[in-house]
């Protein structure tokens, strides 16, 4: 059984997602995203709570 993903960068990975795409579904550009998954960037409040909803990951591992 798969473990599920907790973070942005493994369900990416576990879903063969690109941050391009990934940045429309949410509304965001590509760079944002890499921001967000590199941790160089907390997403706002709404952002982090759209990603968190698509990519059914915890919104505090967006936030730390």
């Amino acid at each position: 059984m798969k473990r599920k993903p907790t973070t942005l960068a493994e369900y990416l990975k576990a879903n063969r997602i690109t941050q391009a795409d990934f940045g429309k579904r949410v509304g965001v550009a590509q760079p944002v995203i890499s921001r967000i998954v590199r941790g160089a960037r907390a997403p706002r409040l709404s952002l982090a709570l759209r990603i968190a909803a698509l990519a059914k990951i915890p919104v505090e591992s967006l936030v730390d």
